[in-house]
């Protein structure tokens, strides 16, 4: 891969607004493995570095998403064992642990699904918000439940139309509703699950803005919410926290007038308190049960 072909997809990487985190953080590792296989670097030593570089770029290209960093700080630490390797050798093993590090977060993302599914059972109305590949891989697994779901737009772009189109597929009674709705649909909900892209250390969660709101109107009808995320998502006791990524203000198409600024965060943080619990690959944590 050369370096223009690595800055076009550090930029794509960068500008993706419909991929979940895990999503991204594989096809970071994926990018890692290209970089391997293409690169024409003379000695095994000027491959890593090389690789680190740019796995350094890559880990900082979506501060609000913890999966991107910390799968490819897992890589980073399992290739620094092929320093004496001869060049040829190394770039195949380097290629080999970036798939096995994507196939591990594949089967710790199927196995949170199956343990969300499980404990979800069966004829509940679950209200979610925006688009998750480990919610939509554990709707997959409940649509012969006889389940119900509610799922709001998540503006700007709309992810949860993404997760509707999907439902609908999966012949599964789904309300689309918009965010505003929210305190108006939520008194019909069971359960409220939802994805994540950040776990903070104290169980805080980062994810797509409007989740917050969620969890407040959850916690004021006194429905659980748990977050369903693999456990690589969450940050280690001690690290900062990230900071809310913002985009372009066209995409929430407002008019543009003079002493008005268009602000367009697309997460935010919804504290400990509000989160039920947390399901992951090894089962259920209890954050705050009810």
């Amino acid at each position: 891969m050369t370096d223009q072909e690595f800055v076009a997809e550090l930029e794509a990487i960068r500008s993706d607004r419909t991929s979940g985190a895990a999503e991204l953080a594989r096809r970071c590792l994926e990018i890692a493995a290209e970089t391997c296989q293409q690169d024409n670097s003379p000695s095994t030593r000027e491959l890593l570095a090389r690789l680190n570089i740019r796995i350094d770029q890559l880990a900082q290209s979506r501060p609000s998403m913890a999966p991107v960093a910390n799968i490819l700080r897992i890589f980073q630490e399992d290739i620094k064992e092929l320093t004496h390797f001869p060049l040829e050798e190394a770039g195949k093993q380097c290629v080999n642990k970036a798939r096995q590090t994507i196939e591990a977060s594949l089967k710790s993302t199927q196995k949170t699904a199956v343990n969300a599914s499980e404990f979800i059972g069966g004829n509940r109305t679950v209200f979610t918000h925006s688009y998750s590949s480990t919610i939509l891989q554990t709707f997959t697994l409940l649509a012969e439940n006889e389940i119900k779901v509610i799922v709001s737009e998540a503006r700007p772009l709309c992810e949860g139309y993404r997760l509707a189109e999907k439902l609908s597929q999966m012949k599964i009674p789904t309300t689309l509703i918009t965010d505003a709705q929210t305190g108006l649909f939520i008194a019909e909900a069971d359960i409220v699950l939802v994805g994540a892209d950040t776990i903070l250390p104290d169980f805080s969660v980062m994810n797509k803005a409007g989740t917050y709101l969620l969890a407040l109107a959850a916690h004021d009808n006194n429905i659980p919410l748990y977050v369903c995320s693999e456990k690589y998502k969450q940050l280690q006791p001690g690290s900062i926290t990230p900071e809310l990524e913002a985009m372009d203000g066209a995409e929430l198409n407002g008019p543009e007038l003079p002493f008005v600024t268009i602000e367009n965060i697309y997460f935010d943080i919804t504290p400990a308190k509000f989160i039920t619990g947390w399901i992951n690959e090894d089962g259920v944590v209890q954050v705050h049960p009810r």
